[in-house]
């Protein structure tokens, strides 16, 4: 069996710093190592500290840094393994859906409060 003719899975991580937001994407394959097939980074605007001030600013990044890896990996994700750190940095694991209606297919607050 070929490289191409086993099973893979793609891996996504995505790092949220004061300065930059990076994003990488990986494929494993069988048992080897994986494989970084796309990168992405952006200036994080919305974080300070360790802290988001600017949810809007912080979006943005994030979805730029996707971006940027998924149009290199020519793939795209659905999920991600975050990191971030911050002496008030606090998670949960969460999934939540709702429809959205904005113009220009934004999210805005009233749709992040509602799938909260």
């Amino acid at each position: 069996m070929n490289w191409s003719e086993e099973h893979s899975t793609i891996i996504a991580g995505l790092d949220l710093g004061t300065t930059k937001v990076c994003a990488a994407i990986a494929e494993q394959v069988a048992e080897r190592p994986p494989r970084i097939i796309g990168v992405g980074q952006h200036p994080s605007e919305g974080i300070q500290r360790g802290a988001i001030v600017d949810a809007e600013k912080t979006v943005y990044a994030i979805g730029e840094a996707v971006r940027q890896a998924e149009l290199m990996a020519g793939v795209e994700i659905d999920s991600v393994y975050a990191g971030i750190s911050g002496e008030y940095i606090a998670s949960l694991n969460s999934t939540g859906m709702v429809a959205v209606g904005g113009e220009g297919g934004w999210i805005g607050a009233q749709d992040r409060a509602r799938v909260l």
